[in-house]
């Protein structure tokens, strides 16, 4: 399967590589080289991430270091919605009350 990145999700990856390489510009590259490598990973068998049940719309999630890449399983695409670090309160993000 085809992996499509939103808009949001190019923007956050950005912002994580931003962020890290204030400190260690090089380890920032690293980082986002291997969430890259994940995301396009997720076009193989992205079923094997489990649909979150905190979460809208059938969102799946799959870990990569410290964050989430949140992701719907499309009819030819795996279309990622979202990259956030884990810590982050899903429920309120997608305006969720959880549960």
């Amino acid at each position: 399967m085809r992996v499509i990145l939103s808009p949001q999700a190019s923007v956050e990856i950005d912002e994580i590589l931003a962020f890290i390489a204030r400190d260690n510009p090089a380890a920032a590259v690293r980082y986002v080289a291997g969430m890259r490598k994940k995301i396009r990973s997720l076009g193989r068998f992205p079923r094997i991430h489990p649909i979150r049940d905190d979460l809208p719309g059938e969102l799946r999630s799959a870990v990569y270091g410290s964050h989430l890449i949140l992701f719907r399983i499309g009819e030819r695409t795996v279309d990622v919605a979202r990259v956030v670090h884990g810590a982050r309160d899903l429920p309120s993000l997608f305006g969720e009350s959880g549960g």
